[in-house]
């Protein structure tokens, strides 16, 4: 785990507290390799969004997100679907 990472996910993991929030209810929206990292160790889906500050880990937020798109028209499209599911 990077230096970066734990903090994330602490702070992930204290607003669930707060909130009383639960991994498998929350899907998490990321742009960057080190928040589809720190939602992933906290157990938590993730659209990992295309951001050109984070072009050079695409590959690696393509392996490691749930779901990727481009764009925000295509989010919005991956989030209908998600909710349709069972």
């Amino acid at each position: 785990m990077c230096k970066i990472l734990s903090p994330i996910l602490k702070s992930i993991q204290k607003q669930f507290s707060i909130l009383g929030l639960k991994p498998k209810n929350v899907l998490i929206i990321e742009d960057s390799l080190v928040g589809v990292e720190a939602a992933r160790q906290a157990g938590i889906d993730v659209i990992a969004i295309y951001d050109a500050y984070s072009a050079h880990e695409l590959e690696e937020i393509k392996t490691q997100a749930d779901y990727f798109v481009q764009d925000y028209a295509e989010l919005l499209n991956a989030i209908s679907a998600i909710k349709k599911m069972p």
